[in-house]
């Protein structure tokens, strides 16, 4: 039977080429006609998915000095709408852009917020986006409105090491009010209700290794995936009712993990790989395709919303490779 290294795998359909760093962040506009990217540089930068050209560049951005010998940078993108665009960086600073019809301006900002790898996370809902951010002092979790106004802070356990990742997200079992979702250095994934700030649930460790990403399904947000420093990756499944974060089924794959994402229909997941390559795999574990093309760590990923199919992946080696996949 062949191995799932073995198995022939599409190369990219389209490769973008630009930055004069490593790639930190992509991420696709609410609507797929736009691809923004981010650098380590500070460069953001707007691609017409229909074309694929570069259609703006912002240079210089997030870059004050983070600590001694170490630069800023942009670690991570969240679009509002068509128009709209935050920037978060190593800076420890939000901004608010608006992209309209030319080179995007900044209209706010807000600034105190973790100088760590940990990004933010945007959820939109009838009532607005929410944006959940980690403080300056790695206590609290913050949920910000579409104005960068803090509306709920939440207390996090710091014994846990460093947050490494984020998502807010919605669930029928909690429907008046959105959760969030922390992973935090010592592998630990703890859940609270934004609105009672309530510890919903906390638990899931990654064998010893540091946390480093994970994601959940928008079909079924009790379904997961998860990513570490060491080789393998993590199903899991959350039980509200019990307050239980269950590991369903490890995923040996020979590398650490940068980033993970599932696609919409719930099918399937993508992971970003230290050793180079993505990894697609079934939701429930399946092996499905290894894609080879950066040269080095693979540091990002998100599918297009509207085409479920296309996926970007961002490297260190500062490409960005789009991939049509099942």
């Amino acid at each position: 039977m062949p191995t799932l290294a073995s198995r022939s795998a599409p190369p990219p359909v389209f490769i973008l080429r630009g930055h004069d760093s490593p790639v930190t962040d992509v991420k696709y506009s609410a609507d797929g006609t736009l691809l923004y990217s981010a650098s380590k540089s500070g460069e953001l930068k707007g691609w017409r998915t229909d074309t694929m050209r570069q259609c703006f560049s912002v240079e210089n951005l997030h870059n004050r000095t983070v600590m001694k010998g170490a630069c800023g940078g942009i670690s991570s993108l969240c679009p509002l709408d068509n128009s709209q665009l935050l920037t978060y960086g190593r800076d420890g600073i939000i901004n608010k852009w608006d992209i309209g019809q030319g080179s995007p301006v900044t209209t706010t900002s807000y600034p105190g917020l973790s100088r760590g790898f940990c990004g933010i996370s945007v959820l939109k809902s009838a009532n607005g986006e929410c944006i959940a951010a980690v403080d300056d002092s790695e206590d609290h979790i913050l949920i910000l409105n579409s104005n960068l106004e803090v509306i709920h802070s939440i207390s996090r356990n710091k014994s846990a090491g460093m947050p490494m990742a984020l998502k807010i997200f919605g669930t029928n079992e909690y429907p008046q009010s959105p959760l969030v979702a922390c992973l935090s250095e010592d592998g630990s994934l703890s859940i609270w209700n934004t609105a009672s700030q309530l510890l919903l649930c906390s638990k899931l460790h990654t064998g010893g290794n540091a946390g480093t990403c994970f994601d959940l399904s928008s079909q079924d947000s009790t379904l997961g995936v998860s990513g570490s420093s060491g080789d393998n990756l993590t199903l899991f499944s959350i039980n509200f009712q019990l307050g239980k974060i269950v590991k369903t089924a490890p995923l040996p794959i020979g590398s650490g993990v940068s980033k993970v994402a599932v696609r919409k229909d719930g099918k399937l997941f993508v992971a970003a790989c230290w050793d180079h390559r993505v990894r697609v795999f079934a939701l429930s574990g399946k092996p499905l395709a290894l894609l080879r093309f950066h040269e080095e760590n693979v540091s990002c990923l998100d599918f297009n919303p509207t085409i479920q199919n296309t996926f970007a992946s961002g490297s260190a080696d500062k490409r960005i490779a789009i991939w049509s996949i099942f």
